[in-house]
């Protein structure tokens, strides 16, 4: 065997190390490796403990009846002879004493009985000792099968702890991956967090700003609306201007000198006056058309409203009761009209 043991080769020889039945260079080998081996040194202790029990574990065993008396007298025998060689006599044979003769012969023959006291205390001695070995074998052997046992349960745990600490290290490195995972996940989502923030303050502007567009659609739609309705009253004048087939100039009075009309007629009673020049008025005035008869009063023909350019545009219809009318003149009245003229004439022309 090596100078070197390992620790299994040591916890074998263990039993055998505390009983000294190893060799010596094996006793110097466990002795090296107990040096640096506390837990082996406690596992010696226990066993040297175990060891010293079992000497005391054998049961006591009960001499035979007949073997006190034997005994005492091989004694006795041995005792004869040796006083016939002392005495150059022959040996003599004699009785063996009984129990009831022992207590006369106990006061002359102290000294002999002591020794076969002792004999017997050493066949008892050696009894006990060879039952204590016996013992001692027997607990080798069951300790050597316990150890043995005690190595396979040993050898089936390493492996399975092998195999969990494989799949310790598995499930770490699929932990690692999967909060590598979480990791990247839980970027994603700030990141599609904050494009769906963005997103939202896009749809708010995008929603503000078809709003405002709605708005000026609907502005634009009204304002084309009324364009077009313009153009329709413009081409319908424009109609009538080109229909008429006569016109009465209306130039400026005293009170509005710049200003300046025509009055465009057509063969179906319908006209257009057209002015330029005059001053827009307050609100609570306005301006009137007069059709005025060569023999009766001044006919009401419409109001005017006048644009901040100062033009005008008036399309009527005679009356019946007008049709023979020999001026056209067109006065400051109140707001909503009068039934005759009552403020200053800005306006007055004649049929020609």
């Amino acid at each position: 065997m090596g100078t070197e043991l390992t620790y299994s080769q040591v916890s074998e020889l263990l039993p055998a190390y505390a009983l000294g039945a190893l060799e010596p260079e094996e006793m110097l080998a466990v002795d090296a490796y107990l040096s640096n081996s506390q837990a082996l040194v406690a596992r010696l202790h226990d066993i040297e403990l175990t060891v010293a029990q079992m000497a005391f574990a054998a049961p006591d065993v009960p001499l035979p009846t007949e073997a006190k008396s034997q005994l005492l007298a091989r004694v006795q025998a041995d005792l004869g002879a040796q006083a016939s060689l002392e005495t150059g006599a022959a040996p003599q044979t004699r009785p063996v004493a009984r129990n009831s003769d022992l207590p006369r012969q106990q006061t002359s023959k102290t000294a002999q009985t002591g020794s076969w006291w002792v004999r017997l205390g050493l066949t008892l001695s050696n009894h006990r000792w060879l039952v204590a070995t016996g013992c001692a074998l027997m607990g080798l052997a069951v300790l050597g099968l316990y150890t043995a046992q005690i190595r396979t349960e040993l050898s089936q745990v390493t492996a399975q702890f092998g195999v969990l600490q494989r799949q310790s290290e598995q499930w770490q490195e699929s932990n690692a991956g999967l909060q590598q995972t979480v990791e990247d996940l839980q970027h994603q989502l700030e990141t599609s967090h904050n494009q769906l923030q963005q997103a939202s303050v896009t749809l708010d502007t995008l929603q503000t700003e078809a709003a405002e567009l709605r708005l000026a659609n609907s502005q634009l739609q009204e304002a084309n609306q009324a364009l077009r309705q313009q153009a329709q009253v413009n081409q319908d004048l424009m109609n009538l201007v080109a229909s008429a087939d006569r016109t009465v100039f209306l130039p400026g009075t005293d009170e509005s000198p710049e200003a300046s009309g025509v009055l465009y007629l057509n063969p179906v009673d319908q006209a257009v006056l057209v002015l330029r020049g005059l001053e827009p008025l307050p609100a609570e005035q306005t301006y009137q058309l007069w059709l005025i008869p060569a023999d009766n009063a001044p006919q009401p023909a419409g109001l005017l409203e006048v644009e901040t350019d100062g033009l005008a545009w008036l399309p009527l219809k005679i009356p019946a009761t007008a049709r023979d009318f020999a001026a056209v003149g067109v006065s400051v009245e109140p707001a909503g009209g009068s039934p005759a003229p009552s403020g200053p004439i800005v306006l007055l022309g004649t049929v020609g």
